[in-house]
């Protein structure tokens, strides 16, 4: 599980308005969005370990942003809404240098193709964090 620091982090920039898409935190929350496009974030950690002899430790793993859109509609306006906010994202910056993203993976169908209620697109982001 991430840290509570990543997870409160990226929440907070992802419900920044210049992001231009509802965010929604699905996690552990049932949330039925209205909105024709909206999204949500999983968090997925690789690794910690021991940076210094004084405790110091980081941590490094995957941001996963998750859009939805009506079936239907085809791949195109999503894929695009969906990099632009995680370009919109990427450009936050925490001064405390504590969580650093540090790039994106290009975008992956979250449901293989198919779109039974909706259809997701995924991009998913590497992360930094110094604890």
């Amino acid at each position: 599980m991430s840290s509570l620091y990543v997870r409160q982090k990226v929440r907070e920039w992802a419900e920044l308005p210049s992001v231009g898409i509802p965010y929604y935190d699905t996690i552990n929350v049932e949330e039925n969005p209205s909105d024709n496009v909206w999204f949500t974030a999983e968090f997925e950690p690789e690794y910690t370990e021991k940076q210094t002899f004084c405790g110091e430790l980081a941590e490094e793993g995957l941001i996963t942003f998750v859009f939805e859109t009506s079936a239907g509609t085809g791949d195109e306006a999503l894929i695009t809404a969906a990099e632009s906010a995680v370009e919109k994202i990427l450009e936050q910056n925490d001064p405390s240098q504590d969580l650093v993203l540090e790039m994106a993976y290009a975008p992956s169908e979250y449901t293989g193709g198919t779109a039974d209620t909706g259809y997701r697109v995924s991009i998913s982001v590497e992360y930094y964090h110094r604890r």
